[in-house]
């Protein structure tokens, strides 16, 4: 009975991946719309968190806007933009 009443708890880092995860929408019910408006902005986040180059050329970034949106959608439909935001602050380039 004594394991019965034992409690489950979380890290502190458990607990924010929760809230995390509860925060917003997931990625693969959202909109081509909202797709696109948290694509640009995550690739924006991205770029700031960990340095990585934006294209400067306009057909080039978006190129690069299509393919992350896709991957988004392909790969991480599961998560939401929050999630993410959060493991690139977290784990920034080892991701």
């Amino acid at each position: 009975m004594t394991f019965l009443k034992q409690k489950s708890v979380l890290t502190p880092e458990e607990k924010k991946v929760v809230e995390y995860k509860y925060k917003s929408v997931p990625l693969g019910v959202m909109t081509e719309e909202e797709i696109s408006m948290w694509g640009k902005g995550l690739l924006a986040k991205i770029h700031v968190i960990t340095g990585w180059t934006i294209p400067n050329s306009e057909e080039l970034l978006n190129i690069l806007t299509d393919q992350f949106q896709k991957t988004l959608i392909e790969k991480y439909g599961m998560l939401n933009p929050d999630e993410i935001e959060y493991a690139f602050r977290q784990h920034g380039t080892s991701i």
